[in-house]
Formats: C-alpha cells, structure tokens, sequence
C-alpha cells in the first residue's frame, strides 16, 4: 500500500426525500472515514496514534454510536494496530490463523479494508447515494401514522469498523460492507438502520421500565425482539420468497450464506422461545434471566424477532403489529394472542406470560 495522507474525497452530501405527507433529510457525513486513515496511516509508519488522536477517533459521533452497541471501539483500538503496523506482520498471521474470535471478526475486515482502500476510495468518490430515497421512504412501512406529521432529519455516518450497520440517535454504516452491497441490498440494509432511527422519533416510542427497575435485564433482553424483528421484516421477507432464492445463483458466496442460515434459524425458533419461557419461570433472579435469555437469541434478536412479527401481522394484523413494536410486553403479549388463534406457532406456557405480565408492576 502506498504511504499517502487520506485521499478519500471527503463530502457532504444533503438529499431531500419525499413520500406523500412525509418529509425529512438524510444527510450523508463522511468524516468519521478521514480519521480513520489519520489512525491507519499512522500506524503504517509503524507509529502509534497520539492520545488526542484516539480521543478524536473515539469522541466521533459514528465511532461513539458503536462504542454505546457492545463495546466495539475497544476492539478496533487492540486490532487496528496489529493489522496496520508493519511491526506486528507475525502478530497478525497468529491472529488470522487462530481460534475464530471476536479479535479476528475484526482484524478480518480490517486487512480486507487494507487491501481494498484504492476500491473504497472509488466507492466513496461515485457518489451511490441517491437510491436511499427508496429506503427511506419503505422504512415507514411499520411505523404508526404520527411520524408522517413530523419533519424527520437523519445523519448517515459511514465508516470503517465491521461487516455491520447501526440505526438509532444516528446510523453509522461500514463502507467496505456498502462497497460489496448491491443497490437493492443497500437499499433494504438502509431501510432497516432508517426504521431503527425513525422509530424513536415517534410520539408513541417511550422508555418502558426505567433502568431502576428491578425487571430491567428482562427488557434489556427481550427488548431485541421487536426493536430487531420488526425492522428485519423491511431486508429479510425476501429471503423467504421464491424470486429472491432464484437469484441465488448470482449472490454473493457471503449473502447466500447469510439468507440459508437466517432460513434455518427461523425454523428453529420455536425451539429458542421454548427456552426463553423455561427461564422466565425458572428460579433465578432477574440478572441471570436477562443473560439467560440472550444467550437463546441468535443474530442478537433478529431472528426470532423476525418470527414473531411475521406472525403477529400474519394472524392479527399490521396495525397490531406496528403498536406492539413499543413495548417487549406488548410485543410479546400479541404474539401469544395470535398463538392462540393459530395452533401452528409456538405458545408460551401460562407460567411465562404471569411473569412477563409483573413487568407492568
């Protein structure tokens, strides 16, 4: 790689989107990239970044945002060292050659961004922007009527970290994953992070059960399966859908990986929310359900998620479903009542939903 300062064209680009009554900006910022390759290429002069640098890193709103969903930045500062450093070339090999390890989840991508940064730069430069229009305006599909009185201002960061995406105060999105994406799966990828974001921003979303509470690991937990299921229906129905699957045969070795297990896992979910109501009612306090039960929720909630909202609209209605999505109790209370009209899904025992109906005490 030749040893340059950060040539990515960096821009900021503004883009209006209009859907009937519904209004908004989505603002693209590219800034959270021109830190990142101050960072690398740093690195690559087999120097370590100044603390005011990683601060900066740190600090930015997009390298914050993934900090806040599990810690990531911590990673990324033990990884990118290894991979941009030509001092720790056997460090890494150790590294990629080893046991699979959230490490190695990271320094994978890491030296693919390495090796692909002349490509990324192209990317950016193309400006492939425009088509989110369209996912914006899907994302309002499971969202309540209130949201389309609101003018709705978004930030899109896009940034370097993991094969990933985060929706919520602001998205952050990785560019070599967008890079890899496309324009159709970009779209649904974006529609989804959209739905996240906008879902705050709605008179009915609230905080249900303050972090006082002494069911808050329960919601924690739980709380994955409408904020993720929900959303999962605006990039994942397709995977269920006989034109989707006829394409498989030009998808990428990675998506098609990705649709077959997100497949297999909705048909075993069932069998997951079995377990998740064998530690609603088992004798254990609320920390150790709430762990209990993230360890039954594959892909962090989206998959089962997925399944229950899926079924939620399927047996009671869309307008059940986008009320529902607030609440962990809510949510999973509508499931049960479409259970109950439908003998084919899962039916939680009578003993689980008491212990869910305590949440409202």
């Amino acid at each position: 790689m030749q040893k340059k300062t950060c040539s990515i064209l960096l821009f900021s680009t503004i883009l209006t989107l209009f859907s009937g009554t519904i209004q908004g900006q989505v603002r693209i910022d590219t800034t959270a990239l021109q830190i990142f390759w101050e960072i690398a290429d740093t690195l690559d002069a087999d120097q370590m970044p100044s603390d005011k640098l990683w601060q900066k890193f740190s600090s930015h709103p997009a390298y914050a945002q993934i900090q806040r969903s599990g810690n990531r930045v911590s990673f990324l500062k033990k990884v990118l060292p290894i991979v941009f450093q030509p001092s720790q070339s056997e460090r890494l090999k150790k590294l990629l050659a080893g046991k699979d390890t959230p490490y190695q989840y990271f320094a994978l991508h890491l030296v693919e961004v390495k090796q692909k940064r002349q490509e990324l730069d192209a990317y950016l430069r193309s400006g492939q922007w425009k088509q989110y229009g369209q996912a914006y305006r899907n994302s309002f599909r499971y969202l309540p009527k209130d949201i389309a009185e609101q003018v709705v201002d978004l930030t899109v960061y896009l940034a370097l970290f993991e094969d990933n995406g985060f929706g919520g105060e602001v998205i952050t999105m990785d560019l070599l994953h967008l890079s890899k994406g496309t324009d159709a799966e970009n779209s649904d990828f974006f529609g989804h992070e959209f739905h996240h974001a906008l879902r705050l921003r709605t008179k009915l979303h609230q905080l249900y059960n303050p972090k006082e509470s002494e069911h808050y690991p329960i919601v924690v937990a739980l709380g994955k399966l409408p904020l993720e299921g929900v959303a999962s229906m605006l990039d994942k129905g397709k995977y269920f859908t006989e034109a989707y699957l006829r394409d498989s045969a030009s998808m990428d070795i990675n998506q098609l990986e990705t649709v077959k297990e997100f497949r297999a896992l909705v048909t075993e979910a069932p069998t997951n929310l079995a377990r998740i109501d064998s530690v609603l009612v088992a004798d254990m306090t609320f920390d150790e359900k709430g762990t209990q039960i993230f360890t039954h929720l594959p892909w962090s909630g989206h998959v089962i998620g997925y399944y229950m909202a899926t079924n939620i609209e399927k047996v009671l209605g869309k307008e059940i479903l986008i009320a529902a999505q607030y609440s962990c109790l809510d949510f999973v209370l509508a499931y049960q009542q479409a259970a109950l009209k439908d003998s084919s899904m899962y039916r939680f025992s009578d003993a689980a939903i008491a212990v869910l109906e305590k949440l409202k005490e």
